[in-house]
């Protein structure tokens, strides 16, 4: 059996972090009413279930799998972002309904962003002193920073501009 390369301290780390999410979600929800369907601290147990199925699947996937699709990612996340502007009509617009639960095109368009800014710069590291290269970036950050805008969500759309500059400058 090959050797999980995994930095297991992070993960607990992770996962304590999220458990005590969990507790305080419980402590401060345990006394509500009753609702139909699963109470708050029930869907984010199923949401961290959830996102570690996901995480797993993530990593079992090789690297070089992740980097090829980088663009595909980011025009996924772009897709999206302007689903969720069209089917939603009225006031901001930042979800996707499927039941009970609620998903947010922004979260996976964070993830795109960073994959194919990183894949952008990883192919064009000795060409970073031309300008047309930092534009070009600029670009890859400025097109999903728009949208989020238009959602309105400035602190999401704050994030990207970290991205860039954390990884333009690191």
């Amino acid at each position: 059996m090959n050797k999980l390369n995994l930095d297991y301290i992070l993960i607990v780390s992770a996962l304590l972090l999220s458990l005590i999410g969990v507790a305080f979600v419980y402590s401060a929800t345990h006394y509500m009413p009753e609702q139909a369907g699963l109470s708050y601290y029930q869907r984010q147990l199923l949401w961290l279930g959830a996102g570690l199925v996901l995480a797993l699947v993530v990593y079992l996937i090789p690297l070089k799998v992740h980097e090829a699709m980088a663009y595909v990612y980011y025009f996924l996340a772009l897709a999206m972002l302007i689903i969720v502007m069209i089917a939603s009509r009225e006031g901001a617009a930042r979800w996707f309904r499927i039941g009970q639960f609620a998903i947010q095109p922004v979260e996976f368009a964070k993830v795109a962003m960073c994959l194919s800014l990183a894949r952008f710069l990883a192919y064009r590291r000795a060409k970073l002193h031309r300008f047309s290269s930092v534009f070009i970036g600029i670009f890859i950050i400025a097109i999903p920073t728009i949208l989020i805008i238009k959602q309105p969500d400035l602190g999401s759309a704050l994030v990207g501009l970290a991205i860039f500059l954390g990884m333009l400058l690191w």
